[in-house]
């Protein structure tokens, strides 16, 4: 906190050195974006957070790089590295040291079959943003930008949604608490079963709450101000760039998450065989690949918030948001529902498993399509609005 302490001094700002830890504790992109627009306010020049550097430059830097191929006006991967600021590349030699270290530490320890998944878990934003950036839109957006995105999204992000995620779940279940019977001695799963079978009605509600706020409301939120907190040298206009920039942060966020549920396996089957404790990781792998809602969020909020900066559509934050949530949402009310209906009742187990898999593999199918036409029909309308504005243009000059 001593830089925003730094800021509240000059600027004459009331608060504390405790005020100002806890905010960049709990929320530091919100932290950093307040500390930028009171910089601005004063005429400050715009800096990069980590490196100081001047932003004007970097902006300069990626015009350069999009520049030197005068065919494509994409520009070669050298073209884009040499670009990228000192804090970027401190972060990809960071990046560099994490997976040396884990090489040889898992090695060592004769877990090199973990140390293959996660090659793996990280191929997955690799090959989508190769194709979604890289090889089609890396003249809207800077590669600058996706290495500091998908760091935020991965470092960042994650913690602040635990936090929240915390806060808002222990509310739930001290509201619901009178509700859901005698919980409080440890029970046998018989025991839990028969709870939660008398309580069923408080279970939904829970569980709607804990989809749709806790877990969807949440992530959608945060991986939103990666984004939106982020201060970038000029004013974002193309929805390739709003699309190309949500996506990595929530690819940030969805590989830190994925890493998580695969490798929780090897805690929940401690002594088990190393090949088969591999086998249910790689099974779970492969599960989050093939269900990318959080990829396929990140596209139903750039279609939004894309139409918000061309000034097609008036909307708030809680409306660009609401596409996203819905889906998100509902995706995990089904595995939380069905799940606890598995358990609940045995002997529908089976008939609830398929219906796992049937509702999330259509929320998957149904999601994709419905990213996919929303967001070309915002670049679109779009394009009909810069050509539009470009005869107009035109015409004034003649």
């Amino acid at each position: 906190g001593q830089l925003r302490a730094e800021i509240r001094q000059k600027l004459g700002i009331g608060g504390s050195q405790m005020d100002d830890c806890i905010t960049q504790a709990i929320c530091p992109c919100c932290s950093a974006c307040q500390e930028a627009r009171e910089a601005k306010l004063v005429g400050a020049p715009v800096l990069d957070f980590c490196s100081g550097e001047l932003m004007s430059i970097q902006d300069a830097n990626h015009t350069r790089a999009i520049s030197s191929d005068a065919t494509l006006n994409q520009g070669s991967f050298m073209d884009h590295l040499w670009a990228l600021s000192a804090a970027s590349r401190v972060i990809l030699g960071m990046w560099l040291a994490i997976f040396f270290i884990l090489l040889v530490t898992l090695l060592a320890f004769g877990q090199g079959l973990n140390f293959a998944l996660l090659v793996l878990i990280f191929a997955q934003p690799l090959i989508i943003l190769y194709f979604v950036y890289w090889r089609y839109r890396r003249q809207y957006a800077a590669l600058d930008y996706v290495v500091k995105l998908f760091a935020v999204g991965f470092f960042c992000a994650p913690f602040q949604a635990i936090v929240l995620e915390v806060v808002l779940q222990a509310a739930i279940v001290i509201i619901l608490s009178p509700f859901n019977g005698d919980q409080s001695r440890d029970q046998t799963d018989d025991e839990k079963r028969e709870t939660m079978a008398a309580h069923f009605g408080t279970v939904v509600v829970s569980m709607l709450l804990m989809a749709f706020l806790v877990a969807a409301g949440v992530e959608e939120t945060i991986k939103h101000f990666v984004v939106r907190c982020c201060r970038f040298p000029s004013q974002i206009q193309s929805p390739h760039t709003v699309l190309v920039y949500l996506m990595t942060g929530a690819l940030g966020f969805a590989t830190a998450e994925n890493i998580s549920y695969v490798f929780s396996q090897a805690a929940e089957a401690a002594g088990e065989p190393k090949l088969e404790v591999f086998y249910s990781e790689l099974v779970v792998y492969v599960l989050r690949i093939l269900m990318p809602i959080h990829v396929i969020c990140s596209v139903l909020q750039a279609a939004n918030l894309s139409r918000v900066i061309a000034g097609m559509k008036v909307m708030n934050l809680f409306m660009i948001l609401l596409p996203a949530i819905l889906l998100h949402g509902a995706f995990d009310f089904v595995l939380f529902l069905l799940g606890a209906i598995a358990f609940v009742y045995p002997d529908k187990a089976p008939l609830a498993n398929l219906l796992m898999v049937v509702f999330v593999v259509t929320l998957t199918l149904g999601g994709t399509a419905a990213a996919v036409v929303m967001f070309n029909k915002v670049e679109s309308d779009f394009n009909t609005i810069t050509a539009q504005r470009q005869m107009l243009d035109n015409t004034v000059e003649t």
